[in-house]
């Protein structure tokens, strides 16, 4: 068994994609339960917007559930730039594992996501000129990575030089630069090397800078048994390829969207307003003084997806206006939602963003699914292992939704 570890669902379903486009048995777990008996267990922790010494200590729990099955090896999958409590959970799974160092690499060149000379761009930009600098729970201030690392780790960087170096490097590099180099209260010393000189005898984290797929190829070679993986869904695939050679890519179908009523849930505060863009589906935002409007709201949804076979909720300006958080937005959108799945029927449940999803589906009990299939990649469609007729597709926020998905015909 593979076992996978991600701070959020979104990103825990586009990695068990991956491995089901292979050919692997995959499965979303929000508990790790040990009679899963899938090839490939992702397991949702639901920590990126908590406290770093809660996550650390259910990262500590579910590590110890996981040295009990038998895994062949694990991967933790971190925000591909950098939300959370990123060095607080590696630095607990290292611990646990028995792992003495990590290889993090973030970057997902394939969507033009890249880590050159220590900074982070997405399509040429710097990531703090991005919309990701208006997050509402976490806003990219900097394209720095000891930056953005500092600022993961609850503030935990130190001064360049204190025990435990954070050092950057690109393949081509044979040490990290020392303008490059910061500290993270980690294992005690954290060094870099270029993967072709790589001698397994560092300890902590090593930041990958890659330009390329190939790149991250490379980096997939410098991993052993006292070494953890992390990073995005890239580098995830890099790994399957170098130790998984016999599942190729692209060897199972993409989904064709269903004529079920279907019902979009878009909740993400950072995209308030944002929805599927096809003219013809009503949108239900949320009411301004929720939750006392909850009610109405509920009813407001299920008269739609009677009327129209389709229905997006989304959050709306008004609400924004309203300053609630982001807890309050995902709260009440799981509250609605339960109550919308116990009133109508509903043939497919879409879910835009994360945090929003894994509140919804905690809420419904849905807490262990199988992969069914992609509608494209990172947009996974799951079903409810203990009710197969019930599924989901779950999105991350930044990603696009498939036109051909929003087809109503």
């Amino acid at each position: 068994m593979i076992a996978v570890i991600a701070d959020d669902i979104t990103g825990a379903a586009e990695i068990a994609a991956i491995g089901w486009r292979r050919g692997l048995s995959a499965q979303v777990q929000m508990t790790p339960n040990p009679k899963a008996g899938a090839d490939l267990v992702t397991i949702d922790t639901d920590t990126r917007s908590l406290p770093g010494d809660t996550a650390r200590s259910i990262l500590k729990d579910i590590a110890g559930r996981l040295r009990a099955l038998p895994v062949q090896w694990h991967f933790k999958k971190v925000d591909s730039v950098l939300r959370g409590n990123v060095g607080a959970e590696l630095e607990t799974l290292m611990e646990a594992l028995g792992k003495r160092r990590t290889i993090l690499a973030p970057a997902n060149p394939s969507k033009g996501r890249i880590i050159v000379d220590g900074r982070y761009y997405i399509n040429g930009v710097p990531l703090d000129e991005t919309e990701f600098a208006q997050d509402p729970e976490h806003p990219a201030r900097s394209s720095s990575i000891a930056d953005l690392l500092s600022a993961s780790s609850g503030g935990s960087l130190k001064s360049p030089g204190a025990p435990g170096d954070l050092g950057m490097a690109g393949p081509g590099e044979p040490f990290p630069k020392p303008a490059l180099r910061s500290s993270l209260r980690l294992p005690p010393a954290l060094h870099v090397l270029d993967p072709a000189a790589y001698l397994g005898e560092e300890t902590g984290i090593v930041v990958a800078q890659a330009r390329t797929v190939a790149d991250l190829a490379q980096w997939s070679g410098c991993l052993d048994d006292d070494t953890l993986a992390a990073g995005g869904a890239d580098f995830f695939q890099a790994i399957l390829d170098r130790r998984s050679p016999s599942h190729q890519t692209g060897t199972r179908d993409m989904l064709r969207p269903t004529k079920a009523p279907k019902l979009f849930v878009c909740g993400s505060k950072r995209r308030a307003g944002s929805q599927p863009a096809h003219v013809d589906m009503p949108v239900c935002l949320m009411p301004e003084r929720a939750p006392g409007l909850l009610g109405q709201w509920t009813s407001d949804i299920v008269t739609a997806l009677a009327a129209s076979r389709c229905a997006v909720v989304a959050v709306g300006r008004a609400a924004e206006r309203n300053s609630l958080s982001a807890l309050d937005v995902r709260t009440r959108m799981a509250v609605t939602v339960q109550r919308v799945v116990e009133r109508t029927e509903i043939g497919e449940l879409f879910i835009e963003g994360g945090a929003t999803a894994s509140a919804i589906l905690r809420r419904l009990g849905w807490d262990t699914l199988d992969v069914q299939g992609e509608y494209a990649p990172g947009v996974v469609r799951l079903a409810v292992t203990k009710m197969p007729d019930r599924t989901v597709t779950l999105k991350p926020g930044s990603y696009p939704w498939p036109e051909e998905l929003l087809t109503l015909t």
